[in-house]
This record gives structure tokens, sequence and C-alpha cells, in this order.
């Protein structure tokens, strides 16, 4: 049986700019993602695919609340391309990350 792993997404917001690194994340069932900010700038990310972390929730805050970080466990989905946008409020813009974001599950 497979480990499970958790990898790290971070939302970097700069004056006229705003990127998700990395762009692409091949994951497994069972892995998490630890999305956060990397200047403690509020941003939200938006998962079109609702069950793809295990409920029916598309919409998830990275602000002073949460401590600019969510971290989220893929559910047992279908191998599949599941693109998500990450929208910084300050800057009123969505970040990008080889447009769009995506998370691709393998196995």
């Amino acid at each position: 049986m497979r480990e499970q792993t958790t990898h790290k997404v971070r939302v970097i917001s700069r004056s006229c700019r705003n990127i998700v690194v990395p762009g692409y994340l091949i994951l497994n069932r069972g892995d998490s993602v630890e999305f956060k900010t990397v200047n403690n700038k509020d941003a939200t990310i938006l998962i079109p695919h609702g069950n793809l972390f295990g409920e029916d929730n598309r919409v998830f805050d990275l602000d002073e609340k949460n401590q600019w970080t969510q971290t989220l466990t893929v559910s047992n989905i279908e191998a599949g391309v599941y693109p998500y946008a990450v929208y910084c409020k300050e800057s009123n813009d969505f970040a990008e990350g080889n447009s769009p974001p995506t998370m691709i599950i393998d196995e």
C-alpha cells in the first residue's frame, strides 16, 4: 500500500501579479494538498468539481481566521484532470499557475 503524501501549493501575491506554485500537481487518492498564501494575503480557492476533497464544498478561504492555510485530502474520486482557481481579494484578480492551475489524479 502506498503512503499518502502532503503536497504544498503556495499562492504568491505581488503588486501586479498573483501566482500559484506549482501550477500542476500530480496526486493520488488519499494525498493531501496544503494551500497557503506566502505573504498573508486573503485568497479563496474555487474547486469546480465539488467532490474532489470528499465533500460538496467548492470554496475554501485562505485568510487570517485559517492562518492563511487550508489542508485538504483528495477523496476516492476517479482519475482525471481537475482545474481550479485561486481568487486574490486584495488585487481583485485570479492567480495564474500554468493557466489555470490544475490537479491531476493519477491513481
